[in-house]
């Protein structure tokens, strides 16, 4: 089973299979900053005036190009010459990435379904292997993206999807709230459950929610209602109190006994909020304080215990 973003999958595909994707194996990934930089230094090397093409305007380009799937070649000008300006730019940009060996992050979506698409046995491998597909977050999946699933998936139909038309709010970045719909329409056997009593907020808000979100237009629909009974809130106030009650009974309460010539051990968590906070307010005293803390080695993702004793 894998768990991850469809950036992380991607990434992980590449590796697997960088000689069919026609990359190097030890190919690098570029962040916002990097892709920034190289493009800036692609438009001053195609004497173009970045005023006129600003290198942020450019990398916004090209990342939405890779969103719909689009290459170079797949996009139509028309004649519009500043169309035909910004393909050049993309154009120039992917093969100096592919000089280097370096992949954006919308490349390795990209990249990854036209391994699938050009490598049928290798799209058929991970159709075998994955036979279940759940993807959370739906209504943010750009069109890229929905082609993955629709791809991965074939004519099994084992597919479950998340997601609330109504909470997309990324559209500005890509995202296709329709893909929803798209979903229904190229899974036609697919059961829609809607999830419609909300336990946070009260009949007022919600009355007024339904009444303004009814007017978008290509929605599924719903009608949220509040449940008898909303989620109750633990007040961190009382959360703390009880901490220091705790803290103060076991250890502060009785600051000049010693054991054994030793001054006391209280119980803290460095990864406890309301101990942090019991510390920090009683660490005028002298209190010894065993330290439990779980680390993670970057270079295995081992998990590791550390214990030690610190006085104040």
């Amino acid at each position: 089973m894998w768990v991850g973003t469809f950036h992380g999958l991607a990434h992980r595909l590449l590796r697997a299979h960088h000689m069919d994707a026609n990359l190097p194996q030890d190919f690098q990934i570029l962040d916002s900053e990097d892709q920034l930089r190289l493009l800036k230094r692609l438009i001053k090397a195609m004497n173009l005036d970045e005023k006129q093409w600003p290198p942020r305007r450019a990398m916004w380009y090209i990342n939405s190009q890779k969103d719909e799937g689009l290459r170079p070649h797949h996009i139509q000008s028309y004649g519009n010459p500043v169309e035909q300006t910004w393909q050049k730019v993309y154009q120039a940009y992917q093969e100096a990435c592919d000089r280097a060996g370096l992949v954006d992050f919308a490349e390795l979506l990209l990249r990854a379904h036209e391994l699938w698409l050009n490598k049928p046995h290798i799209l058929q491998h991970y159709r075998e292997r994955f036979t279940n597909i759940l993807v959370d977050e739906f209504r943010d999946t750009n069109n890229i993206q929905y082609a993955w699933i629709r791809l991965l998936a074939g004519d099994t139909g084992k597919v479950m999807i998340v997601g609330d038309d109504d909470q997309s709010i990324y559209g500005w970045r890509g995202a296709q709230v329709e893909n929803i719909q798209r979903f229904l329409n190229d899974f036609p056997g697919a059961e829609t459950i809607r999830l419609e009593q909300n336990y946070r907020s009260t009949s007022n808000i919600l009355s007024a929610a339904n009444a303004l979100i009814e007017n978008n237009n290509g929605r599924l629909g719903k009608n949220c209602g509040p449940m008898a009974r909303m989620v109750s809130l633990f007040p961190s106030i009382a959360l703390l109190t009880n901490s220091m009650k705790r803290v103060l009974w076991l250890t502060v309460s009785k600051p000049g006994r010693t054991t054994a010539g030793r001054l006391p051990s209280a119980p803290f968590s460095t990864a406890a909020t309301p101990s942090r906070v019991c510390w920090k307010k009683h660490c005028y005293r002298q209190v010894c304080r065993t330290v439990f803390t779980a680390g993670c080695d970057s270079s295995n993702a081992r998990k590791s215990k550390m214990r030690s004793r610190i006085c104040a």
